[in-house]
């Protein structure tokens, strides 16, 4: 297994070497993310090899990319469709009580790579009341969501506290209210802002029941910044 690991981490000094030529810049860190970046030793005989510091995760980088690449080519088809006032996809940041100096460092015994995003995808009421022909009333306002959160310190070394969490939550449909008060995309402000609010995930604005994949419990109704 060790001479595996070497293997690779010289095949990785051989690629990193070449990119540098490539480009005629030295690179200063390198990142390992998906699951191989829980590969401690592995991680160690790159710094070894390359001569480079080394930043380990998000192990969930692979999913997370996936979750990304499905959402872009699901949104071509969404507007190809002509049905982006009835479906949608956001990403947003979860509140985090941590000072931004410990967020964006590394500290000793928590390890790399501070996270805390939320992955939606949404049905959005009002659209789907036009195309049922129903009334909503001010309902018409919220969207229906399926949400992925992950949060916590990375993996060198990793540390029980990092958790993700899936769950259904009710929130308010702001490209909706937008459009409510006279906002279209006619305009290069309306444009933006409509686009803005449709990506964009925004805190405090949705309430649901989320699972806690590390504890395996339930919590909710509420805001999912929950851990024990």
């Amino acid at each position: 297994m060790r001479t595996i690991l070497e293997g690779l981490a010289a095949r990785y000094r051989q690629v990193l070497e070449s990119l540098e030529t490539l480009v005629g810049q030295r690179v200063k860190v390198i990142h390992i993310v998906g699951g191989g970046s829980r590969n401690q030793v592995l991680n160690q005989f790159v710094a070894d090899s390359t001569g480079r510091k080394v930043i380990a995760g998000p192990t969930e980088a692979t999913a997370i990319g996936n979750i990304l690449v499905q959402a872009m080519a699901s949104g071509a088809l969404i507007r190809r469709g002509g049905l982006e006032d009835t479906i949608g996809f956001s990403i947003g940041k979860i509140p985090t009580t941590l000072p931004p100096e410990i967020v964006a460092g590394h500290f000793e015994g928590l390890g790399f790579d501070y996270s805390n995003e939320m992955y939606t995808g949404s049905l959005k009421l009002d659209g789907l009341s036009r195309r049922l022909d129903a009334s909503l009333g001010p309902a018409r306002y919220l969207q229906v969501s399926f949400a992925f959160l992950t949060k916590g310190f990375g993996y060198a070394p990793p540390i029980p506290s990092r958790y993700q969490e899936i769950g259904f939550e009710v929130g308010l449909n702001f490209p909706a209210i937008l459009r409510g008060v006279g906002v279209s995309n006619e305009t290069w402000w309306g444009d933006l802002l409509l686009r803005t609010f449709t990506f964009l995930r925004i805190p405090y604005t949705q309430v649901g029941a989320y699972y806690n994949l590390k504890n395996h419990r339930w919590y909710g109704p509420g805001a999912p910044y929950h851990y024990e």
